[in-house]
């Protein structure tokens, strides 16, 4: 096994990536994730709560039930310890 390497995630750890990602789409965005893990962690998780709040106000946020998508949020949120180290993502290459 060579070394580990850091991975750049681009839009998802960028906020400004992020960003430009969604609005220079032509028609339109579809994302495929897990929403509360995007709301909740990460520099971008207040862009991705907002995001999918519009998704819902124009009912195409699809696989979990509002309330419950605003429960676990919290939930997740109340268990965060903001003293934590942040977790970067690594990849192995053979």
């Amino acid at each position: 096994m060579e070394d580990v390497e850091h991975v750049d995630l681009a839009f998802l750890s960028n906020p400004k990536f992020l960003v430009t990602a969604m609005t220079r789409a032509q028609s339109q965005v579809i994302v495929v994730g897990e929403p509360v893990t995007l709301s909740v962690i990460g520099e971008c998780r207040d862009i991705w709560k907002r995001f999918i709040e519009v998704c819902h106000e124009h009912g195409s946020f699809h696989g979990l039930e509002w309330e419950e998508y605003r429960r676990q949020c919290f939930s997740a949120e109340s268990k965060l310890n903001p003293e934590a180290p942040e977790f970067v993502p690594r990849v192995c290459i053979d």
